[in-house]
């Protein structure tokens, strides 16, 4: 037998769920700050937010919990579309907090959520784009995982709506590189 000290810097099962909540207010909170970055919140961005809201309460077993997710969920949800409004919903206070509560995992949904968001309308707009790809160097998230994840949620845009942007901006592509790097 043997001896040693083990600091685990991980969180433990205990905290799991209360870092879940938290991580999923700021999941949230990333969602309106993208569908806000063009000053407007689109009525189908908000139902991909409604949505994902369903979801992730669905999660919880418990139905008093669910109810009490719910309520505190839709009060955030209001708060930062009001902050967002008057220009005081911070990337940053919503990046360290996802970073200090979230998970790989949880990192990756919010990707996810705001690549849904940004293409719930059709359109993307060049400010959502910037403030998606704010967010994943932020989150310092694996750059082939998150073409992909773009890749698969901006297939159904409007292509004329593309076709006026800068495609290669869009697309993360370098266009200092060869034909063959692109590719």
């Amino acid at each position: 037998k043997e001896s040693f000290s083990y600091e685990n810097l991980s969180h433990g099962y205990l905290d799991f769920d209360d870092n879940r909540k938290e991580a999923n207010r700021f999941i949230m909170k990333l969602a309106v700050f993208v569908a806000m970055s063009d000053s407007s919140l689109d009525e189908t961005e908000g139902f991909v937010i409604k949505k994902w809201m369903k979801k992730s309460i669905e999660s919880y077993e418990d139905s008093e919990t669910k109810i009490t997710i719910k309520n505190e969920l839709n009060a955030l949800f209001k708060e930062s579309y009001a902050e967002a409004q008057n220009g005081q919903l911070s990337l940053q206070y919503i990046i360290d907090n996802l970073v200090k509560f979230g998970d790989q995992a949880s990192k990756y949904e919010a990707i996810e959520l705001c690549y849904d968001v940004m293409t719930a309308d059709g359109i993307a707009e060049k400010e959502e784009i910037e403030a998606i790809d704010n967010i994943t160097k932020s989150l310092g998230l694996d750059p082939n995982e998150i073409s992909g994840i773009r890749d698969t949620k901006m297939r159904d845009l409007n292509q004329d709506q593309l076709e006026t942007q800068n495609i290669e901006g869009i697309l993360n592509i370098d266009p200092n590189k060869s034909s063959e790097e692109i590719k």
